[in-house]
């Protein structure tokens, strides 16, 4: 049995989407069972789930996705656990390419790919080609940094718990502190290819402005080693807006796959970005509260 963990918070028309496509997979259906864990949502997600004869429904209030993943886990029957997040529509043949990975290696961690993709597939706005540019390269994660996102992530039950339950204090980065931990246990990570999951790339910049600031805040807490936030990763990061992007140009000159033009908009959206991370830095320091 795999148990399909969904951690949700609002967006209950997403969450339909992505129940609809797990409701589709090719894998038999009596072998799998959708665990949603709303995550204090102020929208009505129960009777979404409700719809779904295989999804059941727990509400987790406290914040923190890892701590609603955790719920999750708990709630499980199954002896694999299968990880996409409420806004991810996975492809028909998702489930059962991702298992059929983990099958060949049982002791391993799979994860699987993830596509950022935009409205409008061929005009992506400015702000969706940089969220392309910048966000869930799960084979460049899996190869190079040793860990899965859990937009797309598959382990034995049996293996995540020897391993431990995420760190629900993380606010973000908790996927690459669990996978680090799961590959010092003696669990490799590999990736498959043909586990496919859909993110929709943002495509307004008040919701790009609110992911820089969350990951800021989740990031300078993970550095701490005292509770609060870590003031002097605050001044490197508000030191760090203002020096020249030379590292970020050559990344972009790089991408030969995309047009001039393009990169230029990258770039313009990555210079609005800097001033973001400058503002938030500021505002931490003098003692804001990190966004959710």
């Amino acid at each position: 049995m795999v148990s399909i963990i969904v951690p949700a918070y609002n967006q209950a028309s997403r969450l339909a989407v992505c129940l609809e496509a797990l409701g589709n997979q090719s894998y038999r259906h009596d072998r799998y069972e959708i665990v949603v864990v709303d995550n204090g949502s102020d929208e009505p997600l129960r009777a979404v789930v409700a719809a779904w004869p295989r999804a059941r429904y727990l509400f987790h209030p406290e914040p923190g996705a890892y701590s609603a993943r955790n719920a999750g886990i708990r709630a499980a029957g199954g002896d694999v656990l299968a990880f996409t997040d409420s806004d991810c529509v996975p492809h028909p043949g998702w489930l059962e390419s991702g298992v059929a990975r983990l099958c060949a290696a049982p002791s391993s961690v799979v994860g699987g790919r993830v596509e950022v993709v935009a409205r409008a597939r061929h005009k992506p706005s400015a702000i969706e080609l940089y969220d392309r540019f910048t966000s869930l390269d799960n084979a460049r994660y899996v190869a190079q940094e040793g860990f899965s996102v859990t937009a797309n992530l598959f382990v034995r039950k049996d293996v995540l718990m020897q391993v431990g339950l995420f760190d629900a204090s993380l606010l973000s980065s908790g996927d690459k502190e669990w996978g680090r931990r799961a590959r010092s246990a003696g669990h490799p990570i590999v990736y498959a290819a043909d586990a496919i999951v859909e993110h929709p790339a943002r495509h307004r910049l008040s919701a790009l402005i609110n992911k820089r600031r969350r990951l800021l805040g989740g990031r300078c807490r993970n550095a701490s080693d005292r509770p609060g936030v870590d003031r002097r990763h605050l001044l490197l990061t508000a030191a760090g807006s203002l020096r020249p992007p030379i590292r970020y140009v050559r990344a972009l000159r790089d991408r030969t796959d995309l047009p001039s033009l393009d990169k230029l908009r990258i770039f313009a959206v990555e210079m609005a970005m800097r001033c973001v991370d400058l503002y938030e830095a500021l505002r931490l320091s003098v003692g804001g509260r990190p966004v959710r």
